[in-house]
């Protein structure tokens, strides 16, 4: 019998080397989808905001600020650029708040209003006499007549003010503008 009760705490040992080594082996390859996840940097879901786009500053220093109820966020970026020709507009912008400086990197934007008219953005169509602001979500908004200076923007992202199926009041190109 002694012979066997040393067997079995050798037998014992020899399971749980085993099991132990099969759990290190184990986690040495890994699961590269589960690494990759774990390494990758976490980013912060994105901040958004409604307000009146503004110029601050004197040229050639100035910066484009969206104006919200608890005051002026400073945008930054190729959306920021963008913005920067269209003062006076309300937008939502969507982008990612700088922890350091409480710049809003801009990812998107989309335009909401001008001086209290609705206002919306899209690329351009033309049809007949009409004026069709076709919408990131599709849709298909209609403003008639189209003025010629807006016609000459068919193809290109506008913002348009003013009530549909009238004619637009206020319209700009949305593209960037240098300093």
């Amino acid at each position: 019998m002694s012979h066997r009760s040393t067997a079995r705490p050798a037998a014992r040992v020899g399971v749980v080397a085993l099991l132990g080594m099969v759990a290190l082996l184990a986690g040495c390859g890994g699961n590269r989808a589960a690494d990759d996840a774990t390494h990758r940097e976490v980013r912060p879901a994105p901040d958004t905001l409604r307000g009146i786009v503004v110029i601050t500053g004197a040229d050639p220093l100035t910066r484009v600020v969206l104006r919200v109820d608890e005051g002026d966020v400073p945008l930054a970026g190729a959306g920021a650029d963008t913005l920067r020709s269209v003062p006076g507009l309300t937008v939502r912008v969507t982008g990612h708040r700088e922890a350091d400086t409480g710049t809003l990197r801009v990812d998107s934007f989309r335009v909401l209003g001008l001086q209290g008219e609705p206002a919306a953005d899209g690329l351009l169509e033309i049809e007949g006499d009409d004026a069709v602001l076709v919408t990131p979500a599709g849709d298909r908004r209609r403003w008639r007549p189209a003025p010629a200076g807006l016609r000459d923007l068919a193809g290109r992202r506008v913002w348009i003010a003013g009530p549909e199926d009238a004619e637009p009041s206020h319209w700009g190109l949305l593209e960037p503008r240098s300093r």
